[in-house]
Protein backbone atom coordinates (compact mmCIF):
# COMPACT_ATOMS: atom_id res chain seq x y z
CA UNK A 1 0.00 0.00 0.00
CA UNK A 2 1.56 3.36 -1.04
CA UNK A 3 2.51 5.71 1.75
CA UNK A 4 0.64 8.96 2.26
CA UNK A 5 2.12 11.86 0.29
CA UNK A 6 4.29 14.38 2.13
CA UNK A 7 2.89 17.89 1.85
CA UNK A 8 4.91 21.03 2.58
CA UNK A 9 3.75 24.63 2.73
CA UNK A 10 6.19 27.10 1.21
CA UNK A 11 6.33 30.87 1.81
CA UNK A 12 8.64 33.69 0.78
CA UNK A 13 8.38 36.58 3.23
CA UNK A 14 9.78 39.88 4.36
CA UNK A 15 8.60 41.97 7.31
CA UNK A 16 5.36 40.06 7.80
CA UNK A 17 5.17 40.09 11.60
CA UNK A 18 1.68 41.54 11.25
CA UNK A 19 0.19 38.39 9.76
CA UNK A 20 2.55 35.43 9.47
CA UNK A 21 1.29 33.69 12.61
CA UNK A 22 -2.26 33.76 11.28
CA UNK A 23 -1.08 32.15 8.05
CA UNK A 24 1.05 29.42 9.60
CA UNK A 25 -1.49 28.53 12.26
CA UNK A 26 -4.15 28.06 9.59
CA UNK A 27 -1.88 25.86 7.47
CA UNK A 28 -0.20 23.71 10.13
CA UNK A 29 -3.03 21.15 10.62
CA UNK A 30 -3.02 20.19 6.95
CA UNK A 31 0.67 19.88 6.01
CA UNK A 32 3.69 17.93 7.22
CA UNK A 33 6.23 20.76 7.03
CA UNK A 34 6.24 24.54 6.70
CA UNK A 35 9.21 26.07 4.87
CA UNK A 36 9.65 29.83 5.16
CA UNK A 37 12.24 31.69 3.09
CA UNK A 38 12.94 35.12 4.57
CA UNK A 39 14.43 37.70 2.21
CA UNK A 40 15.57 40.29 4.74
CA UNK A 41 13.02 40.95 7.47
CA UNK A 42 13.95 43.54 10.08
CA UNK A 43 10.86 42.96 12.24
CA UNK A 44 9.90 39.85 14.25
CA UNK A 45 8.88 37.75 11.25
CA UNK A 46 11.62 35.13 11.68
CA UNK A 47 11.04 34.63 15.41
CA UNK A 48 7.28 34.35 14.95
CA UNK A 49 7.65 31.84 12.13
CA UNK A 50 9.99 29.66 14.18
CA UNK A 51 7.60 29.88 17.11
CA UNK A 52 4.85 28.50 14.87
CA UNK A 53 6.98 25.47 14.01
CA UNK A 54 8.24 26.55 10.58
CA UNK A 55 11.70 25.91 9.14
CA UNK A 56 13.17 29.32 8.35
CA UNK A 57 15.85 29.89 5.71
CA UNK A 58 17.54 33.13 4.67
CA UNK A 59 17.88 34.34 1.10
CA UNK A 60 19.22 37.60 -0.25
CA UNK A 61 16.42 39.05 -2.33
CA UNK A 62 17.15 38.10 -5.97
CA UNK A 63 14.79 40.71 -7.47
CA UNK A 64 12.89 37.83 -9.03
CA UNK A 65 9.79 36.26 -7.49
CA UNK A 66 9.99 33.04 -9.49
CA UNK A 67 13.59 32.52 -8.38
CA UNK A 68 12.64 33.04 -4.74
CA UNK A 69 9.64 30.71 -4.94
CA UNK A 70 11.68 28.06 -6.73
CA UNK A 71 14.32 28.30 -4.02
CA UNK A 72 11.66 27.58 -1.40
CA UNK A 73 10.29 24.67 -3.42
CA UNK A 74 13.77 23.20 -3.72
CA UNK A 75 14.31 23.42 0.03
CA UNK A 76 10.96 21.78 0.76
CA UNK A 77 11.41 18.96 -1.77
CA UNK A 78 8.10 17.35 -0.81
CA UNK A 79 5.69 15.19 -2.79
CA UNK A 80 3.30 18.13 -2.87
CA UNK A 81 3.69 21.83 -2.13
CA UNK A 82 1.10 24.30 -0.93
CA UNK A 83 2.29 27.75 -2.06
CA UNK A 84 0.89 30.47 0.16
CA UNK A 85 1.75 34.04 1.16
CA UNK A 86 2.06 35.46 4.65
CA UNK A 87 -0.93 37.77 4.15
CA UNK A 88 -3.13 34.79 3.35
CA UNK A 89 -4.75 32.07 5.43
CA UNK A 90 -6.80 28.92 4.86
CA UNK A 91 -10.48 29.69 5.20
CA UNK A 92 -11.84 26.22 4.45
CA UNK A 93 -11.07 23.07 2.49
CA UNK A 94 -7.76 22.26 4.16
CA UNK A 95 -9.10 19.04 5.65
CA UNK A 96 -9.57 17.61 2.12
CA UNK A 97 -6.11 18.58 0.89
CA UNK A 98 -4.40 15.28 1.64
CA UNK A 99 -7.06 13.23 -0.12
CA UNK A 100 -6.87 15.58 -3.09
CA UNK A 101 -3.10 15.12 -3.32
CA UNK A 102 -3.59 11.35 -3.40
CA UNK A 103 -5.65 11.65 -6.57
CA UNK A 104 -2.86 11.72 -9.14
CA UNK A 105 -0.56 14.23 -10.77
CA UNK A 106 -2.24 17.56 -11.48
CA UNK A 107 -2.00 21.18 -10.45
CA UNK A 108 -4.45 22.40 -7.82
CA UNK A 109 -6.17 25.76 -8.07
CA UNK A 110 -7.42 27.42 -4.89
CA UNK A 111 -10.05 30.13 -4.64
CA UNK A 112 -8.30 33.20 -3.20
CA UNK A 113 -10.73 35.61 -1.55
CA UNK A 114 -9.23 39.12 -1.58
CA UNK A 115 -10.71 41.60 0.89
CA UNK A 116 -10.56 45.30 0.01
CA UNK A 117 -10.28 46.25 3.69
CA UNK A 118 -13.49 48.27 3.77
CA UNK A 119 -15.71 45.24 4.11
CA UNK A 120 -17.51 46.20 0.91
CA UNK A 121 -16.15 43.74 -1.64
CA UNK A 122 -14.45 40.38 -1.88
CA UNK A 123 -12.83 39.37 -5.15
CA UNK A 124 -12.53 35.69 -6.06
CA UNK A 125 -9.54 34.49 -8.08
CA UNK A 126 -8.69 30.89 -8.91
CA UNK A 127 -4.93 30.60 -8.56
CA UNK A 128 -2.65 27.57 -8.90
CA UNK A 129 -1.32 26.87 -5.41
CA UNK A 130 -0.97 23.08 -5.02
CA UNK A 131 2.03 21.73 -6.96
CA UNK A 132 3.45 18.23 -7.31
CA UNK A 133 7.18 17.64 -6.91
CA UNK A 134 9.31 19.13 -9.66
CA UNK A 135 6.97 21.88 -10.83
CA UNK A 136 8.48 25.37 -10.83
CA UNK A 137 7.60 29.03 -11.48
CA UNK A 138 8.73 31.50 -14.13
CA UNK A 139 8.55 35.30 -14.34
CA UNK A 140 10.26 37.82 -12.08
CA UNK A 141 6.91 39.36 -11.02
CA UNK A 142 3.35 37.99 -11.09
CA UNK A 143 5.08 34.68 -11.59
CA UNK A 144 3.28 31.80 -13.27
CA UNK A 145 3.51 28.05 -12.83
CA UNK A 146 5.55 26.65 -15.72
CA UNK A 147 3.91 23.29 -16.40
CA UNK A 148 1.69 21.57 -18.96
CA UNK A 149 0.14 19.40 -16.24
CA UNK A 150 -3.66 19.87 -16.15
CA UNK A 151 -5.00 22.41 -13.65
CA UNK A 152 -7.93 21.35 -11.50
CA UNK A 153 -9.93 23.37 -9.01
CA UNK A 154 -9.70 22.14 -5.45
CA UNK A 155 -12.02 22.82 -2.53
CA UNK A 156 -9.36 25.00 -0.92
CA UNK A 157 -10.40 28.58 -0.12
CA UNK A 158 -7.74 31.07 0.97
CA UNK A 159 -8.34 34.48 2.53
CA UNK A 160 -6.15 37.42 1.51
CA UNK A 161 -5.88 40.95 2.90
CA UNK A 162 -2.83 42.15 0.97
CA UNK A 163 -4.86 44.53 -1.18
CA UNK A 164 -5.62 46.84 1.68
CA UNK A 165 -4.15 50.28 1.15
CA UNK A 166 -1.49 50.04 3.86
CA UNK A 167 -0.21 46.76 2.44
CA UNK A 168 -0.17 47.93 -1.16
CA UNK A 169 1.79 51.10 -0.44
CA UNK A 170 5.03 49.33 0.43
CA UNK A 171 4.96 47.06 -2.64
CA UNK A 172 3.79 49.44 -5.34
CA UNK A 173 7.08 50.90 -6.58
CA UNK A 174 8.86 47.56 -6.46
CA UNK A 175 6.23 45.76 -8.53
CA UNK A 176 6.07 48.58 -11.09
CA UNK A 177 9.82 48.42 -11.63
CA UNK A 178 9.80 44.63 -11.99
CA UNK A 179 6.87 44.65 -14.40
CA UNK A 180 8.61 47.12 -16.72
CA UNK A 181 11.81 45.07 -16.59
CA UNK A 182 9.87 41.90 -17.45
CA UNK A 183 8.03 43.59 -20.31
CA UNK A 184 11.34 44.75 -21.79
CA UNK A 185 12.23 41.09 -22.22
CA UNK A 186 8.76 40.05 -23.41
CA UNK A 187 7.39 43.03 -25.40
CA UNK A 188 3.72 42.80 -26.25
CA UNK A 189 3.02 39.99 -23.78
CA UNK A 190 -0.75 40.13 -23.16
CA UNK A 191 -0.67 39.07 -19.54
CA UNK A 192 2.10 41.51 -18.65
CA UNK A 193 0.17 44.33 -20.36
CA UNK A 194 -2.82 43.38 -18.21
CA UNK A 195 -0.78 43.44 -15.01
CA UNK A 196 0.85 46.76 -15.95
CA UNK A 197 -2.61 48.27 -16.49
CA UNK A 198 -3.71 46.98 -13.12
CA UNK A 199 -0.56 48.38 -11.54
CA UNK A 200 -1.26 51.79 -13.10
CA UNK A 201 -4.72 51.76 -11.58
CA UNK A 202 -3.34 50.89 -8.16
CA UNK A 203 -0.96 53.84 -8.49
CA UNK A 204 -3.88 56.13 -9.31
CA UNK A 205 -2.89 56.78 -12.93
CA UNK A 206 -6.33 56.49 -14.53
CA UNK A 207 -5.32 57.48 -18.06
CA UNK A 208 -2.44 54.98 -18.17
CA UNK A 209 -4.65 52.31 -16.67
CA UNK A 210 -7.39 52.79 -19.26
CA UNK A 211 -4.93 52.76 -22.16
CA UNK A 212 -3.12 49.76 -20.70
CA UNK A 213 -6.32 47.77 -20.35
CA UNK A 214 -7.30 48.65 -23.92
CA UNK A 215 -3.95 47.36 -25.19
CA UNK A 216 -4.23 44.23 -23.06
CA UNK A 217 -7.72 43.45 -24.37
CA UNK A 218 -6.48 43.77 -27.96
CA UNK A 219 -3.56 41.43 -27.26
CA UNK A 220 -5.40 38.81 -25.17
CA UNK A 221 -6.79 35.66 -26.81
CA UNK A 222 -10.56 35.19 -26.46
CA UNK A 223 -10.12 32.00 -24.44
CA UNK A 224 -7.51 33.36 -22.01
CA UNK A 225 -8.34 32.41 -18.44
CA UNK A 226 -8.05 35.99 -17.21
CA UNK A 227 -10.16 37.63 -19.94
CA UNK A 228 -13.32 37.89 -17.83
CA UNK A 229 -11.56 39.94 -15.18
CA UNK A 230 -9.64 41.90 -17.78
CA UNK A 231 -12.79 42.92 -19.62
CA UNK A 232 -14.65 44.06 -16.51
CA UNK A 233 -11.60 46.00 -15.33
CA UNK A 234 -11.18 47.57 -18.78
CA UNK A 235 -14.81 48.72 -19.02
CA UNK A 236 -14.60 50.28 -15.56
CA UNK A 237 -11.23 51.97 -16.25
CA UNK A 238 -12.28 53.35 -19.63
CA UNK A 239 -15.47 54.74 -18.13
CA UNK A 240 -13.60 56.33 -15.26
CA UNK A 241 -11.16 57.92 -17.72
CA UNK A 242 -14.06 59.43 -19.66
CA UNK A 243 -13.59 57.18 -22.68
CA UNK A 244 -17.26 56.29 -22.74
CA UNK A 245 -17.41 55.41 -26.43
CA UNK A 246 -14.48 53.03 -26.12
CA UNK A 247 -16.03 51.44 -23.03
CA UNK A 248 -19.38 51.01 -24.79
CA UNK A 249 -17.76 49.52 -27.88
CA UNK A 250 -15.89 47.02 -25.71
CA UNK A 251 -19.06 46.13 -23.82
CA UNK A 252 -20.88 45.52 -27.09
CA UNK A 253 -18.12 43.30 -28.45
CA UNK A 254 -17.81 41.25 -25.27
CA UNK A 255 -21.48 40.90 -24.32
CA UNK A 256 -22.12 37.62 -26.24
CA UNK A 257 -19.20 36.02 -24.40
CA UNK A 258 -20.30 37.18 -20.94
CA UNK A 259 -24.08 36.93 -21.26
CA UNK A 260 -24.16 34.99 -17.98
CA UNK A 261 -21.72 37.14 -16.01
CA UNK A 262 -23.15 39.32 -13.24
CA UNK A 263 -19.84 41.19 -13.07
CA UNK A 264 -20.14 42.19 -16.72
CA UNK A 265 -23.66 43.58 -16.30
CA UNK A 266 -22.73 45.26 -13.04
CA UNK A 267 -19.93 47.28 -14.66
CA UNK A 268 -22.17 47.89 -17.68
CA UNK A 269 -24.67 49.48 -15.31
CA UNK A 270 -21.94 51.68 -13.90
CA UNK A 271 -20.87 52.63 -17.43
CA UNK A 272 -24.45 53.69 -18.19
CA UNK A 273 -24.41 55.70 -14.98
CA UNK A 274 -21.32 57.52 -16.26
CA UNK A 275 -23.32 58.27 -19.41
CA UNK A 276 -26.07 59.75 -17.25
CA UNK A 277 -23.55 62.17 -15.76
CA UNK A 278 -21.94 63.06 -19.08
CA UNK A 279 -25.29 63.39 -20.88
CA UNK A 280 -27.68 64.88 -18.27
CA UNK A 281 -30.32 65.82 -20.84
CA UNK A 282 -31.05 62.12 -21.32
CA UNK A 283 -30.18 60.87 -17.84
CA UNK A 284 -33.74 60.36 -16.60
CA UNK A 285 -35.34 59.22 -19.83
CA UNK A 286 -32.55 56.96 -21.08
CA UNK A 287 -29.37 56.31 -19.15
CA UNK A 288 -30.67 55.71 -15.61
CA UNK A 289 -33.39 53.27 -16.73
CA UNK A 290 -30.87 51.43 -18.89
CA UNK A 291 -28.43 51.25 -15.97
CA UNK A 292 -31.27 49.79 -13.92
CA UNK A 293 -31.82 47.21 -16.62
CA UNK A 294 -28.17 46.14 -16.52
CA UNK A 295 -28.20 45.76 -12.72
CA UNK A 296 -31.46 43.82 -12.91
CA UNK A 297 -29.80 41.47 -15.37
CA UNK A 298 -26.89 41.00 -12.94
CA UNK A 299 -29.34 40.08 -10.17
CA UNK A 300 -31.23 37.70 -12.46
CA UNK A 301 -27.99 35.86 -13.25
CA UNK A 302 -27.00 35.69 -9.58
CA UNK A 303 -23.59 35.10 -8.07
CA UNK A 304 -20.96 33.34 -10.22
CA UNK A 305 -18.00 32.49 -7.97
CA UNK A 306 -16.70 30.19 -10.71
CA UNK A 307 -15.82 33.13 -12.96
CA UNK A 308 -12.25 34.39 -12.71
CA UNK A 309 -12.04 37.68 -10.86
CA UNK A 310 -15.71 37.73 -9.87
CA UNK A 311 -16.64 40.16 -7.10
CA UNK A 312 -19.00 38.89 -4.40
CA UNK A 313 -22.23 40.87 -4.41
CA UNK A 314 -22.30 41.97 -8.03
CA UNK A 315 -24.97 39.38 -8.70
CA UNK A 316 -26.87 40.25 -5.53
CA UNK A 317 -26.62 43.00 -2.90
CA UNK A 318 -24.27 45.42 -4.72
CA UNK A 319 -26.44 45.45 -7.83
CA UNK A 320 -29.60 45.62 -5.73
CA UNK A 321 -28.22 48.60 -3.83
CA UNK A 322 -27.52 50.54 -7.02
CA UNK A 323 -30.92 49.56 -8.38
CA UNK A 324 -32.71 50.76 -5.25
CA UNK A 325 -30.89 54.10 -5.34
CA UNK A 326 -31.79 54.74 -9.00
CA UNK A 327 -35.39 53.66 -8.53
CA UNK A 328 -35.68 55.91 -5.50
CA UNK A 329 -34.21 58.80 -7.45
CA UNK A 330 -36.57 58.31 -10.37
CA UNK A 331 -39.52 58.10 -8.01
CA UNK A 332 -38.52 61.32 -6.29
CA UNK A 333 -38.11 63.04 -9.63
CA UNK A 334 -41.68 62.10 -10.46
CA UNK A 335 -42.80 63.69 -7.22
CA UNK A 336 -40.75 66.77 -8.11
CA UNK A 337 -42.34 66.83 -11.57
CA UNK A 338 -45.98 67.77 -10.81
CA UNK A 339 -48.88 66.61 -13.00
CA UNK A 340 -49.12 69.96 -14.74
CA UNK A 341 -45.54 69.73 -15.92
CA UNK A 342 -45.99 66.08 -16.89
CA UNK A 343 -49.01 67.03 -18.98
CA UNK A 344 -47.07 69.79 -20.69
CA UNK A 345 -44.25 67.41 -21.49
CA UNK A 346 -46.57 64.73 -22.79
CA UNK A 347 -48.27 67.19 -25.07
CA UNK A 348 -44.93 68.46 -26.32
CA UNK A 349 -43.72 64.89 -26.83
CA UNK A 350 -46.79 63.67 -28.67
CA UNK A 351 -48.29 61.97 -25.63
CA UNK A 352 -45.47 59.54 -24.86
CA UNK A 353 -42.90 60.12 -22.17
CA UNK A 354 -39.80 57.94 -22.29
CA UNK A 355 -39.30 57.80 -18.52
CA UNK A 356 -42.63 56.03 -18.15
CA UNK A 357 -41.67 53.58 -20.88
CA UNK A 358 -38.32 53.00 -19.22
CA UNK A 359 -39.64 52.17 -15.77
CA UNK A 360 -42.31 49.88 -17.19
CA UNK A 361 -39.86 48.14 -19.49
CA UNK A 362 -37.17 47.47 -16.93
CA UNK A 363 -39.33 46.87 -13.85
CA UNK A 364 -40.08 43.25 -14.71
CA UNK A 365 -37.21 42.41 -17.07
CA UNK A 366 -39.60 41.53 -19.88
CA UNK A 367 -39.07 44.49 -22.18
CA UNK A 368 -39.32 43.68 -25.86
CA UNK A 369 -36.60 44.79 -28.29
CA UNK A 370 -38.88 47.44 -29.77
CA UNK A 371 -39.26 49.02 -26.34
CA UNK A 372 -35.52 48.97 -25.92
CA UNK A 373 -35.09 50.65 -29.27
CA UNK A 374 -37.45 53.43 -28.30
CA UNK A 375 -35.74 53.87 -24.94
CA UNK A 376 -32.35 54.02 -26.54
CA UNK A 377 -33.40 56.85 -28.79
CA UNK A 378 -35.33 58.82 -26.21
CA UNK A 379 -34.14 62.34 -26.71
CA UNK A 380 -35.47 65.48 -25.12
CA UNK A 381 -38.02 63.45 -23.16
CA UNK A 382 -39.52 61.75 -26.22
CA UNK A 383 -39.25 58.08 -27.18
CA UNK A 384 -38.60 57.79 -30.92
CA UNK A 385 -38.30 54.41 -32.71
CA UNK A 386 -35.70 55.36 -35.28
CA UNK A 387 -32.45 53.78 -36.43
CA UNK A 388 -29.14 55.63 -36.31
CA UNK A 389 -25.47 54.69 -36.70
CA UNK A 390 -25.61 52.32 -33.74
CA UNK A 391 -24.12 49.46 -31.85
CA UNK A 392 -26.66 47.11 -30.26
CA UNK A 393 -26.28 45.93 -26.68
CA UNK A 394 -28.66 43.17 -25.65
CA UNK A 395 -29.21 43.44 -21.90
CA UNK A 396 -31.13 40.19 -21.78
CA UNK A 397 -31.63 37.04 -23.76
CA UNK A 398 -34.35 36.55 -26.35
CA UNK A 399 -36.85 39.34 -25.98
CA UNK A 400 -34.55 41.25 -23.66
CA UNK A 401 -34.11 44.99 -23.71
CA UNK A 402 -31.85 46.44 -26.39
CA UNK A 403 -29.61 49.42 -25.91
CA UNK A 404 -28.51 51.10 -29.08
CA UNK A 405 -25.80 53.67 -28.79
CA UNK A 406 -23.96 55.89 -31.24
CA UNK A 407 -20.53 54.65 -30.23
CA UNK A 408 -18.80 56.53 -33.01
CA UNK A 409 -20.17 59.86 -31.87
CA UNK A 410 -19.24 59.17 -28.25
CA UNK A 411 -15.81 57.64 -28.81
CA UNK A 412 -13.07 59.45 -26.96
CA UNK A 413 -15.33 61.50 -24.70
CA UNK A 414 -13.69 63.02 -21.68
CA UNK A 415 -16.16 65.37 -20.03
CA UNK A 416 -18.40 64.97 -17.03
CA UNK A 417 -16.85 62.03 -15.20
CA UNK A 418 -15.11 62.67 -11.91
CA UNK A 419 -12.80 60.74 -9.66
CA UNK A 420 -15.66 59.97 -7.28
CA UNK A 421 -16.31 56.75 -9.20
CA UNK A 422 -12.98 55.16 -8.39
CA UNK A 423 -13.18 52.63 -5.54
CA UNK A 424 -15.47 54.83 -3.49
CA UNK A 425 -19.16 55.11 -2.88
CA UNK A 426 -20.63 58.20 -4.47
CA UNK A 427 -23.71 60.16 -3.52
CA UNK A 428 -26.28 61.32 -6.02
CA UNK A 429 -25.78 64.79 -4.59
CA UNK A 430 -22.17 64.70 -5.73
CA UNK A 431 -23.29 64.12 -9.30
CA UNK A 432 -25.14 67.43 -9.26
CA UNK A 433 -27.51 65.83 -11.77
CA UNK A 434 -27.37 68.53 -14.39
CA UNK A 435 -30.68 67.48 -15.90
CA UNK A 436 -31.46 70.99 -17.09
CA UNK A 437 -34.38 71.50 -14.68
CA UNK A 438 -34.27 72.98 -11.19
CA UNK A 439 -36.87 70.42 -10.09
CA UNK A 440 -34.34 67.64 -10.69
CA UNK A 441 -31.78 68.53 -8.06
CA UNK A 442 -30.16 65.67 -6.16
CA UNK A 443 -32.47 63.79 -3.85
CA UNK A 444 -31.78 63.63 -0.15
CA UNK A 445 -33.47 60.87 1.82
CA UNK A 446 -33.58 61.23 5.58
CA UNK A 447 -30.93 63.95 5.32
CA UNK A 448 -28.53 61.42 3.78
CA UNK A 449 -27.48 61.30 0.14
CA UNK A 450 -27.89 57.82 -1.29
CA UNK A 451 -24.56 56.25 -2.36
CA UNK A 452 -23.86 53.95 -5.26
CA UNK A 453 -21.84 50.79 -4.92
CA UNK A 454 -19.65 51.49 -7.91
CA UNK A 455 -17.54 49.12 -9.93
CA UNK A 456 -14.50 47.87 -8.13
CA UNK A 457 -11.53 46.82 -10.21
CA UNK A 458 -10.88 43.47 -8.74
CA UNK A 459 -7.47 42.27 -7.80
CA UNK A 460 -6.31 39.02 -9.26
CA UNK A 461 -5.41 37.22 -12.44
CA UNK A 462 -5.08 33.75 -13.85
CA UNK A 463 -2.42 32.70 -11.38
CA UNK A 464 -1.12 36.00 -10.07
CA UNK A 465 -4.08 37.63 -8.45
CA UNK A 466 -2.14 38.51 -5.36
CA UNK A 467 0.48 41.18 -4.77
CA UNK A 468 3.73 39.30 -4.49
CA UNK A 469 5.46 38.96 -1.16
CA UNK A 470 9.16 39.12 -0.47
Amino acid sequence: MPSAPIIAATLIVRDEARCIARCLESVAPFVDRMVVVDTGSVDDTVAIAKGCGAEVHRLDWPDDFAAARNHALGLADADWHLVIDADEWIVCGGEALRDWCAGGERLGRACVLSDDGAGATTTRSWITRVLPRGVRFEGRVHEQVASAVPRVRTGLHIGHDGYRAAQLARKRDRNHRLLLAELAGRPGDAYLLYQIAKDADMRGDGAASAEGYAQAVAATPPDAGWRHELVTCAIAALAKAGRLGDAMALAEAEMPRWAESPDFFFVLGDLLLHHAIADPARAVDQWLPLASGAWERAIAIGERPDLEGSVAGRGSHLAQHNLDVVRGQLAMLRVADPPAHQAERRVADGGVHAADLAVAAFADGEAQPAVGDRLAHAYGGRARPQVRRLDRLHLGGAGGAVLQHDAGAKRGERGGVGDAFHLHEIGLGQLELRIGDARLEAAVVGQQQQPFAVAVEPAGGIDAGYVDEA
